[in-house]
């Protein structure tokens, strides 16, 4: 059902022989922590408007996901919950598309998530994914606004020795500004990166488009 230009198409689903496939969209280009991984390497920087750029189309693939319905109108409330740079996949082009929908959850699953396990990288859970909380799609968008924040920074927000202690990190320290970081960022999008990054969904984006127009707006200033 998913079908927008910054989600990777899925053209079949079916069985052969007792064998399950999927047929796809083939995409030619780099995952986003290839691309970030290779410009380290280089000892380059990505421009913040390119940052900005790949995010803000993500967020719209990302919006179409979050937005659909079912073929009698009922939402779907489809939460990917494992945005990462793993999974933003920029082509040699110049598109991005959300990919890596193997974890989503919809208000019409099959299965329900045991309690007390985690789905997703523990590096870009938001603080009610990593409690286990029932999610909605601001989850998503704190996701997206740590991989901003590493793009901004190429360095790691939330790190530590093992899993545990990157949860703990997470649930109990302070998350740094971009500017903390960059101090030659520019203000605005240190606000931008920074509202999508509130521990408290209320005080976040409330949607994918909300977040993707603040982008915009900065991308056109």
């Amino acid at each position: 059902r998913l079908n927008h230009p910054n989600i990777v198409h899925t053209y079949e689903v079916g069985e052969s022989n007792g064998i399950y496939f999927i047929a796809m969209e083939y995409l030619e280009g780099q995952a986003l922590n290839k691309v970030v991984k290779e410009a380290v390497r280089n000892k380059q920087r990505v421009p913040p408007e390119i940052c900005v750029r790949m995010i803000a189309d993500a967020l719209a693939g990302l919006g179409h996901a979050h937005e659909l319905r079912d073929y009698d109108g009922t939402p779907l409330n489809i939460i990917h919950r494992d945005i990462s740079p793993h999974n933003l996949f920029v082509t040699y082009d110049g598109h991005t598309k959300l990919v890596n929908f193997g974890i989503a959850k919809s208000d019409n699953s099959a299965t329900e998530t045991e309690v007390g396990v985690l789905k997703g990288k523990v590096a870009y859970m938001s603080p009610e994914q990593a409690m286990g909380k029932r999610l909605d799609a601001r989850s998503d968008l704190f996701a997206m606004g740590i991989v901003l924040w590493e793009l901004l920074t190429h360095q790691r927000l939330m790190t530590g020795d093992n899993a545990a202690n990157t949860l703990h990190r997470l649930m109990n320290e302070p998350i740094p500004h971009v500017s903390e970081v960059q101090p030659d960022i520019d203000m605005e999008l240190d606000r931008i990166v920074n509202l999508a990054l509130q521990k408290d969904p209320a005080q976040r984006f409330q949607s994918a488009v909300e977040m993707r127009e603040a982008l915009e707006i900065w991308l056109s200033t």
